[in-house]
């Protein structure tokens, strides 16, 4: 068996280096792993953390994010140039670059804007981000002409430009998509106006993008890479053999197992100052991003908020993280720290096995007796399993249930989350933007993204008002009421832990970083 696996590996790092794309010898290909198949390329409807990484390489937005050097993200001019905003803080006026073309030669129109938006808040259509858009009024928003773009706002928003950098606010051509229905994001239909384009898509295996020769903005590009190719490992512990055999330039945490972070640790401990580990470089920071246990509240028994509450007391969460192994950071609020001025230090969920008991045996289920079979859902990667197993291990001591664990494969898991959501999942939610609305308006009655369907009126109601507001002080006080009933009224959800990033990347690679959104940036990156 040892030695089929050993053959299994070195056929897939020999076949590995292969591509449909013939590369010149001038020509630079930047390899990476991405994990997962994406669960889609249309930006309308991305909802996983695979899928943005392709859409934001060959489209950006209105404005773009942008890596300050201090590793803080600010947005600076994209398709728009420039854009002006009413004293009241509800009209926007955008201008866009006159130089924009779509890949096959037809310019880009504000109209294509308004098309996505109408697209977006279609009925039944099931665009994720629809509920965090809805602050657009459609009624007064307009493409004025071919280069200027109104859009109007129900209500202020201090986050709005963020959202016009997001993949979900991108331009689509709407005469391609009625032309090839679905099959729109195949390479073959593929029409963007990004950096990179789609040159090929090998399902469940590879995507290959390659420059844009018209990149409008062309010269921002300090990089020298040609061609990107992401491919699709879900095992950690193969995409870690393949990058220490250098057939990938870079991987993140989620290409490394478990088994190999208490290495990687003594690396960064030991090599402060160049972070050298054996032949490659490595570098970690905290990201915005929350791993999260959810519950379906409309299935027994956790339709009872004691329940959610007994199964949440009885994680120990800095016991989970360091059997977990991976540097992540114990959390029980929702909204992550390092947003500023909104995180709220104190603790709403702590370690408490006899609280535990007891509201499980005030929920009529006194030491685990007379509970339904009770299915907890993950994706299934090397990581998460652990991460399942150890909360089997927990429940089983504090509550003595046996719950039944299921790992699906990544699209699967999303379908099954979208359809029917089982007892419990394994999720995380990473920032899309610099704000806690990015998190705290997940939970609202109208999101797709709300698998739990948990609903409270007055946690909508609060979170419509600090979204509103432009006082930061006054969006504070409000955000803070809604975390409050989220957590430690309803809880309605049980985050576990921040997620920490570890990047690896081969010496001759040059200016990749980690940042707290977890964006990866090409505009900088050199292969040597």
């Amino acid at each position: 068996m040892k030695i089929f696996l050993k053959l299994s590996i070195l056929f897939f790092i020999c076949s590995f280096s292969f591509s449909c794309t013939a590369l010149s010898s001038n020509e630079k290909s930047l390899n990476m792993n991405l994990g997962f198949e994406p669960q889609s390329l249309d930006w309308n409807i991305a909802r996983d953390i695979y899928s943005p990484t392709i859409i934001s390489k060959i489209m950006i937005g209105l404005t773009q994010f942008t890596e300050l050097d201090t590793g803080e993200i600010n947005i600076k001019s994209g398709l728009a140039t420039s854009w002006d905003i009413s004293v009241d803080g509800k009209e926007y006026i955008f201008y866009l670059d006159e130089r924009v073309k779509w890949s096959d030669g037809r310019e880009l129109k504000a109209q294509d804007f308004i098309d996505s938006l109408e697209r977006t808040f279609t009925d039944d259509f099931g665009a994720p981000y629809a509920e965090l858009l809805a602050v657009i009024d459609m009624d007064k928003s307009k493409a004025v002409d071919d280069k200027t773009l109104k859009l109007v706002l129900k209500y202020p928003s201090s986050y709005f430009l963020y959202l016009t950098a997001s993949f979900f606010t991108y331009p689509i051509r709407l005469d391609l998509i009625n032309k090839y229905g679905d099959s729109w994001t195949e390479a073959k239909n593929m029409v963007s106006l990004g950096p990179y384009l789609l040159d090929h898509w090998q399902h469940e295996y590879k995507i290959v993008l390659k420059s844009n020769p018209d990149y409008f903005l062309k010269d921002q590009l300090h990089n020298n890479l040609d061609i990107l190719k992401f491919f699709m490992v879900a095992e950690q512990s193969s995409a870690f053999t393949l990058f220490k055999n250098k057939q990938f330039d870079w991987i993140d945490g989620g290409s490394v197992p478990t088994s190999e972070f208490k290495n990687l640790e003594k690396c960064l401990e030991s090599e402060k100052e160049t972070k050298l580990c054996d032949d490659f470089y490595i570098e970690s920071s905290s990201l915005l991003r929350n791993t999260f246990l959810g519950f379906n509240v409309h299935k027994k028994p956790f339709d009872n908020p004691l329940v959610r509450k007994a199964f949440a007391y009885a994680i120990d969460r800095k016991a989970l993280v360091k059997l977990r192994g991976r540097g992540d950071i114990p959390n029980s609020n929702w909204v992550p720290p390092g947003l500023p001025y909104f995180y709220r230090a104190d603790k709403a969920i702590i370690y408490d096995p006899e609280k535990a008991k007891a509201l499980l045996a005030k929920a009529g289920y006194p030491n685990g007796k007379g509970l339904p079979e009770i299915e907890f859902l993950y994706p299934s990667r090397e990581d998460a399993k652990a991460l399942a197993e150890i909360m089997h291990s927990m429940w089983h001591k504090v509550l003595d249930v046996d719950v039944k664990l299921v790992a699906q494969e990544w699209k699967v898991f999303m379908k099954t989350l979208s359809e029917d959501t089982p007892h419990l999942y394994r999720l995380n939610w990473g920032a899309d933007y610099p704000e806690p609305s990015t998190f705290l308006q997940l939970f609202t009655k109208n999101n797709p993204i709300n698998y739990g369907k948990w609903y409270s009126p007055k946690y909508d109601e609060l979170i419509l008002k600090a979204m509103s507001s432009l006082d930061k002080k006054q969006s504070k006080m409000y955000y803070q009421k809604a975390e409050k009933i989220l957590l430690e009224q309803e809880m309605a959800v049980a985050p576990l832990f921040v997620n920490r990033q570890v990047l690896l990347k081969q010496a001759n690679i040059k200016n990749i970083k980690p940042n707290p959104m977890d964006l990866f940036f090409i505009d900088r990156v050199i292969k040597e």
